[in-house]
């Protein structure tokens, strides 16, 4: 955990899933009823802030006097923004009402990633093998 946060995390053997619950729930009382566009355009802004301060590490756009840590704790914030508008999405789907069942579907998508992988791995390694019999058999064009 980055030093900065270790004096500010509130309940730490609370699921993260109960304290999104929870803090929605005080302070925003109707945020079930919002609709989904909202929390995809929310997240996209998200993702921009943390694309924002990735390129201001390698020294794209302006205001470049943060040091390097303090970039990376603006962007572990951005991560966090990003990883609660994740867990509302799955909530306002139906998928997310706790961390196992939203664990339950990274676990699923992750398998079919990897049986992606171990055929795309398989093409990768067969096809160089089929085009190089393809091109030994074509006809020589010599007379």
């Amino acid at each position: 955990m980055p030093g900065y946060m270790k004096s500010v995390v509130p309940e730490p053997e609370k699921p993260v899933f109960k304290l999104i619950d929870e803090f929605n729930n005080t302070y925003f009382k109707n945020w079930k009823k919002t609709e989904l566009i909202y929390y995809s355009n929310a997240i996209a802004g998200e993702v921009g802030e943390l694309c924002n301060l990735v390129k201001k590490e390698y020294g794209g756009g302006t205001n470049l006097n943060m040091t390097v840590d303090k970039l990376h704790e603006h962007m572990l914030d951005e991560i966090a923004d990003i990883y609660i508008y994740l867990i509302m999405i799955s909530k306002k789907l139906g998928v997310g009402h706790s961390q196992e069942t939203f664990d339950d579907v990274i676990r699923h998508k992750l398998a079919i990633i990897k049986d992606r992988m171990e055929k795309k791995s398989f093409k990768t390694k067969l096809l160089p093998e089929l085009e190089k019999e393809r091109t030994s058999t074509k006809p020589n064009s010599q007379p």
